[in-house]
């Protein structure tokens, strides 16, 4: 657990919070979008002049043209089974997917890369690189039993074998193309990884999938990556808003699902990666990715059903 900066407007943005906590926030969409995480203008109505937006138990303030709201303190998503986007329709739901594991098998690439790295005095074994997927990667160096100061070395040593075979020696995992396509037909999709961007997009244009994300965020992104919530809460301001019920992150290591608790969503846990009995953990877990998306459609399939029920 971390605890954000402070910004100069956070003591007056509790007062506003806190005046508001029994009133609801009105979000209208505008032709022109300034905010992506509503893809449109969040205009607030009837607030203080303070200008911040309660979406969870932390404040964003909102900045005409900034990329993106600026986050006060650690938030956790929270938006509520009432909270709606003004779209005239009900909202899509939003997957996010993890990739070591989840949508990728690169377990050949990481420890390869790990054992040229360690040398072969200091060299781990297959299952505890396996162990560790889902750490950043310097932290996964000490782990293995390097000071901080000599694993940031490794880490370079790392990166600089695995750029020159990542694409090589990693492969998608089975039926993930028809899972992002079954996924695109009733959510919006983001990754969220402890990989780079960089690397991850390369990878993801390699076999043809980026085109399933309208967003991804790697580690070069946050300044606190998974098990904190922040790279999914980043990844959500770049995505339409939607009640936390119908958010999901679908990963298979501890990681993941501790950052889908802290970020207040739901966790899915796929068995087909790196984590080991994590049943109790997610909010669900399923064999693979596929299995994953079908539950998920199902649901959002009787929501939708519901929701047309109700016009």
């Amino acid at each position: 657990m971390f605890s954000w900066k402070k910004s100069h407007n956070t003591k007056q943005a509790d007062e506003s919070v806190e005046s508001r906590s029994k009133e609801s926030v009105h979000i209208e969409l505008k032709e022109e979008p300034k905010y992506p995480s509503a893809q449109g203008t969040i205009e607030l109505k009837d607030l203080p002049e303070s200008k911040s937006f309660e979406r969870a138990q932390g404040v964003f303030e909102l900045k005409p043209e900034s990329s993106a709201p600026h986050i006060a303190r650690e938030p956790a998503l929270s938006l509520g089974s009432g909270a709606k986007v003004d779209s005239g329709e009900h909202e899509k739901y939003v997957l996010l997917f993890d990739l070591d594991g989840t949508l990728l098998d690169s377990i050949d690439g990481i420890y390869h890369s790990f054992t040229h790295a360690c040398g072969v005095e200091f060299s781990p074994t297959i299952d505890e690189v396996r162990s560790l997927i889902g750490l950043p990667l310097a932290e996964m160096f000490v782990k293995i039993g390097f000071d901080s100061k000599e694993a940031q070395n490794r880490a370079i040593l790392y990166k600089n074998h695995y750029r020159k075979i990542y694409l090589q020696e990693t492969k998608l995992l089975p039926n993930v193309i028809e899972s992002l396509i079954m996924a695109s037909g009733f959510a919006h999709l983001g990754v969220v990884t402890t990989k780079t961007a960089l690397y991850s997009k390369h990878i993801l244009q390699h076999f043809d999938i980026l085109r399933f994300f309208k967003v991804v965020i790697g580690s070069e992104d946050v300044q606190h990556p998974k098990p904190s919530a922040e790279p999914i809460l980043k990844a959500l301001c770049s995505l339409p808003i939607a009640p936390k019920e119908q958010v999901f992150m679908i990963g298979d290591t501890i990681y993941d699902l501790q950052a889908a608790q802290n970020a207040q969503i739901n966790g899915v846990w796929v068995r087909s990666g790196y984590g080991v009995g994590l049943e109790s953990r997610a909010t669900m877990s399923y064999d693979g990715v596929y299995e994953a998306v079908s539950a998920i459609r199902a649901q959002a399939k009787q929501y939708e059903e519901d929701w047309h029920a109700t016009e």
